[in-house]
């Protein structure tokens, strides 16, 4: 192989590393933002768990509230916003878990597969500049 040769490939390694750089650093930032979005929405999640009780407050009875209005806030409370509340807590909460762990776990693996192509570019990258060398030292 040539010396112009070997000092273009090298060239164009040079910058297939500064792009796959510059992808494994957004795909980090990435994923940091959204282990932070899960770490935020796990806490928002307990804070809703333990604010449950306080849907049922006030508690009606025939000494606080009586007539058609009073049957139906506890109609609306029981079967609207009781009901919204678990369904929020049980399903969506389960639903939006799910989609974030593999969402990180994608990005991981994009991280890792970048982290790989950027080590094999290096590799090729020392063994190019090494032929350089000889060629260079041999005349």
């Amino acid at each position: 192989m040539s010396l112009e040769n070997i000092s273009a490939q090298i060239s164009s390694i040079h910058s297939q590393i500064n792009g796959l750089n510059q992808s494994l650093q957004i795909k980090r930032e990435q994923l940091n933002r959204l282990i932070k979005c899960e770490q935020e929405y796990h806490h928002m999640i307990g804070s809703l768990e333990s604010n449950y009780s306080s849907i049922r407050q006030p508690e009606l009875s025939g000494e606080t509230w009586t007539g058609s209005n009073a049957d139906e806030f506890r109609r609306i409370r029981e079967q609207e916003i009781i009901q919204s509340f678990k369904d929020i807590l049980d399903v969506q909460s389960n639903q939006i878990e799910s989609r974030l762990s593999d969402k990180i776990n994608q990005l991981r693996m994009e991280v890792g597969a970048l982290e790989s192509q950027i080590s094999y570019q290096r590799s090729r990258l020392y063994n190019l500049q090494s032929e350089r060398r000889t060629l260079i030292a041999n005349g």
